[in-house]
């Protein structure tokens, strides 16, 4: 069952009561081994002593943890569990509750190795809404499959030429009009943790907010694991800088043939933001640590302007940071120091993600957002000058690119 709000307000109060007795904890809110942890903060939490054999902690914050002398066992899951300076838990045992990558080859394309279905509201409709990210053959991509409909299933494939709308969030439709609306995590979570092929069903107009942050989507990708597929990554490479700008904000790609690197600047007149500048190279391993946890933040002055246009239904504490004039609202506090800027390239990777092929290149943006991004990835594949595309090929120490030969980049830039 998934906790209720009287149990989350429970587990919030517990928390910043600094109680350290798991079994308390437990009490008080009423939990047992059936309890959805997803996101939910545990961090500091002392489990000695406890039983928590049957639990499954998938997905959410252990870190500094204490579980010397807590009772657990092969039944006790914690996959996709933040675990950062947890004691007295054996890495052994976490690596055998974790889903392997199954022999992942960097140079080959992967996908999902089975569906797995998560449910939440959206936050601006604040409809209830359940997704379920599963495999897709080689060279799909990420393909939006909005089911539910009168008229029978819709499919999107996530591309620049799918977005029809960037007001607060990123929209995909096709010519009939909108079909998915806040896709920017989930697509993120996909491209961050190294998935190139997945399907993405979603049955109402919006993807779920979940607690603001890609951690849900990271533990379902933990769940259905990543298989790797017998055709070759491909990458689009960014050739030479391609720049725009949109009143105060601009964006540029530069060539970075590594990787994908991103270097955000956002500057917002509220002193508890500021001016928050991050730079991140994209891994798995990094995107999982310092990226998936960043929650979408928002402004008490901007809520009734929002409500009236039909926007931030369904935000609240629970899957957003809302400052007031000067300072942060939420009891349990910020999970970075930079957390506003971490969900900026968090909304990035997400919006790079329908460039439809991976990027190899550096994407900068200052006080930027959907719309620039958009604007952004627009001009650079009409330019075909400035990509090529190409395929990852093995070499003894290392992954090379070949340039592909064929028709697809005339594609991608149409």
């Amino acid at each position: 069952m998934s906790l209720t709000e009287k149990s989350r307000t429970t587990i919030r109060a517990v928390m910043s009561s600094k109680l350290s007795s798991f079994s308390s904890l437990a009490a008080l809110a009423g939990l047992d081994r059936s309890t959805d942890f997803r996101c939910i903060n545990l961090s500091h939490v002392d489990f000695q002593g406890s039983d928590l054999k049957g639990f499954d902690f998938t997905g959410a914050d252990l870190s500094w943890t204490n579980w010397v002398g807590a009772q657990y066992d092969s039944t006790t899951i914690v996959n996709g569990a933040l675990m950062e300076g947890a004691i007295g838990f054996s890495r052994s045992q976490q690596k055998r509750n974790q889903k392997p990558l199954r022999n992942l080859k960097s140079n080959r394309q992967t996908t999902l190795g089975s569906q797995t279905s998560v449910t939440g509201v959206g936050v601006h409709s604040g409809a209830p809404v359940s997704l379920t990210i599963g495999p897709a053959p080689i060279n799909t991509g990420f393909l939006f499959v909005r089911t539910g409909l009168d008229g029978g299933d819709r499919r999107v494939r996530a591309s620049a030429k799918s977005v029809i709308a960037t007001e607060f969030a990123t929209v995909v439709g096709d010519r009939t009009g909108p079909l998915v609306s806040t896709a920017e995590h989930v697509l993120a979570a996909l491209l961050g943790m190294g998935v190139d092929n997945a399907t993405i069903e979603v049955d109402g107009p919006e993807v779920p907010i979940m607690d603001g942050s890609a951690a849900a989507f990271v533990a379902a990708i933990d769940t259905a694991g990543i298989v790797p597929q017998k055709a070759l990554r491909r990458f689009i490479e960014v050739l030479k800088p391609v720049h725009v700008a949109i009143g105060n904000s601009r964006a540029e790609f530069q060539p970075n043939s590594t990787g994908l690197r991103v270097e955000v600047e956002i500057d917002f007149p509220n002193p508890a933001v500021g001016r928050q500048t991050y730079h991140f190279d994209l891994t798995p391993q990094s995107f999982r640590r310092d990226i998936a946890r960043a929650r979408t933040f928002g402004f008490m002055n901007d809520v009734a302007r929002l409500w009236s246009n039909g926007f931030a239904l369904g935000s609240s504490f629970e899957n957003s940071l809302v400052f007031d004039e000067d300072r942060l609202l939420n009891p349990e506090g910020l999970r970075y120091s930079d957390e506003c800027a971490r969900n900026k390239v968090l909304s990035t990777i997400g919006d790079l993600a329908l460039a439809g092929l991976p990027l190899l290149g550096t994407y900068r943006s200052v006080r930027g957002g959907h719309k620039l991004n958009h604007a952004a990835l627009t001009a650079l594949l009409a330019d075909r000058t400035a990509w090529r595309v190409v395929d990852a090929v093995r070499q003894p120490s290392s992954v090379a690119f070949a340039r592909h030969n064929g028709n697809l980049e005339e594609k991608l830039s149409r």
